[in-house]
């Protein structure tokens, strides 16, 4: 199919970008376009202006310093699998390659994936699971999301309209170890289940995030299981269908059951700990 006639414009500053959402409610945003330029072909999307982001200075690539990772909304996932990373941030590259393929990782972009909202995507998991916060830009100035609360539901984020996401913040706390694991039926599909788990000391207290993703609308903390890496506990007898069940409602879909996501979900959690705890599988 063709997309719907639209109106094209491509911004040189952030400023103009704002400009150009805030006066067109019917406008959508075009980045690295893996995902939007399917949605106009098979006229899911019906914008009345693509804004073309791809020429904005400064919104490419990776500021690192001994406390924080910024990651640039341009920046693309092949820019993120090459990025010489520490050990305690491994489960990103990890994470980032399993994004459909090396032709797609080379042109979709980091922000495009977080805006897009997908709840079987690697990025928004990722980004709940280390605690990330989430910056945005609108005619009316900056403000910074958690990336726990800017993913609201199915396809859906905390991000008005008038607001660019320009990229996001990483914290890189003492003590920082993350783990990724992802189960898919071919290379390059979405996720069926996956897990991204983090721990880093806080003024002494240990701090963790265990996070599923293709298991509802958007991804999901396991608090229970956070408690048990927390508290010195059995993480390995929490990671239960059972224990899921509470924080997540999977629906039975063509890839599987409700109770065959649960399980298949506790599974991965399982893998990204250990991983993360340096035990390989």
């Amino acid at each position: 199919m063709k997309p719907p006639p639209f109106a094209y414009v491509r911004p040189t500053s952030l400023d103009e970008a704002a400009q150009e959402l805030q006066s067109d409610d019917g406008a959508m945003v075009l980045a690295g376009g893996q995902s939007l330029v399917p949605m106009l072909n098979l006229r899911i999307a019906r914008p009345t202006t693509v804004i073309d982001i791809s020429r904005i200075p400064g919104l490419r690539g990776i500021e690192t310093t001994p406390e924080r990772v910024k990651i640039g909304a341009l920046t693309t996932h092949s820019d993120i699998e090459a990025h010489d990373w520490p050990n305690s941030l491994s489960a990103l590259p990890e994470g980032t390659s399993h994004i459909g393929y090396p032709a797609i990782r080379h042109r979709g972009t980091f922000g495009g994936s977080l805006a897009h909202a997908d709840p079987a995507a690697e990025l928004p998991s990722l980004m709940v699971a280390l605690d990330a916060s989430i910056d945005l830009h609108s005619a009316n100035g900056l403000r910074s999301v958690a990336a726990d609360e800017f993913f609201t539901g199915y396809y859906s984020t905390a991000r008005s309209h008038d607001e660019l996401l320009t990229g996001v913040t990483v914290p890189v706390s003492p003590g920082l170890r993350t783990g990724f694991a992802e189960f898919s039926r071919r290379t390059g599909d979405f996720a069926i289940a996956l897990a991204a788990t983090a721990t880093w000391t806080d003024g002494g207290s240990v701090r963790a995030r265990v996070v599923v993703g293709g298991l509802d609308v958007r991804p999901r903390r396991i608090g229970a299981i956070e408690d048990a890496l927390v508290d010195g506990g059995n993480w390995r007898e929490a990671c239960t269908p059972e224990v899921l069940a509470p924080f997540t409602e999977p629906s039975d879909d063509i890839h599987g059951t409700a109770g065959y996501r649960l399980r298949l979900g506790a599974e991965m959690v399982r893998r990204a700990i250990t991983r993360m705890e340096g035990g390989g599988e």
